[in-house]
């Protein structure tokens, strides 16, 4: 029975040793991270001190993105600049937002090209989880735009925009 006691406790302490070593892999490898996240946006963009890029996010043609003030872009966001994109102060991208300024001009002939119109957002404005601002947008400064909303016109300042609705628009002609 001392000797079951005994074994029990080395294999309590074997484990105990096992788990705080995975705790201290976890710790580094989430410090790891956090440090690549900070170079590889700071060797991208010319981003303001005090604001935080997670190392998931997709940066199409970085040049055309100007930041003019502190921003925070949280994981999984995907930001298409062919032409410029504008985020002011105090902006916050929150989980999975996509910002695209290029599409596809379907009134050519094919092989469509591309077009594109540059995307503004004003300071102090929150955008929602895996919400889209499309091109040619620009979102005043303060509004709030809710998880989910695809943006495809100007937002005035100050509002709040929620609601995902499709509709149609008109028939494409054939080509």
């Amino acid at each position: 029975m001392k000797d079951d006691l005994k074994a029990f406790a080395e294999r309590a302490a074997r484990i105990r040793i096992v788990q705080c070593l995975i705790k201290a892999n976890l710790w580094l490898f989430s410090l790891v991270g956090r440090a690549w996240s900070f170079f590889k946006v700071r060797a991208l963009l010319d981003i303001p001190h005090g604001s935080n890029c997670h190392s998931s996010v997709v940066f199409k043609f970085p040049q055309n993105i100007i930041f003019r003030g502190r921003v925070m872009i949280s994981p999984g966001c995907v930001i298409g600049a062919m032409s410029q994109v504008t985020l002011g102060a105090e902006v916050r991208l929150s989980q999975g937002v996509h910002i695209e300024t290029a599409s596809l001009n379907i009134n050519g002939a094919l092989p469509y090209q591309h077009i594109s119109r540059p995307v503004s957002i004003g300071d102090g404005v929150w955008v929602g989880a895996h919400s889209i601002i499309l091109a040619g947008v620009t979102i005043g400064e303060n509004s709030v735009i809710g998880a989910g909303v695809v943006v495809s016109k100007d937002v005035p300042p100050n509002s709040i925009v929620v609601g995902s609705a499709s509709r149609f628009i008109e028939r494409k002609e054939q080509y």
